[in-house]
């Protein structure tokens, strides 16, 4: 139920790191928790990572995705197209950007 809850939840207008910072305020949920997340739902990705302060761990997920993944719908396969020139075809076969890494 957790994993489809993720799936389904997208930031809304004025979900920021402010706001972030105060849902979170008197609860446990850790740093590495929310790393989870991001990596599970990368739409809350830019979030996390201003929160954490994590620089690079945009990238880092999208490296992850890029080559772990076997589905790309249009959206996954544009913010790819940020960090490398190759196809996620290629990716998908094996194909590794050493520039990205």
């Amino acid at each position: 139920m957790l994993c489809h809850l993720l799936q389904i939840c997208h930031p809304a207008e004025g979900d920021d790191v402010k706001r972030l910072k105060t849902l979170l305020k008197g609860t446990d949920i850790t740093e590495n928790r929310l790393i989870e997340t991001a990596m599970y739902a990368t739409q809350w990705l830019p979030v996390i990572e201003e929160y954490t302060g994590w620089k690079g761990l945009q990238s880092a997920a999208y490296y992850f995705h890029a080559h772990m993944n076997e589905y790309f719908d249009k959206q996954k396969k544009a913010l790819i197209a940020r960090y490398t020139p190759i196809d996620t075809g290629d990716l998908k076969l094996g194909a590794f950007d050493i520039k990205w890494f």
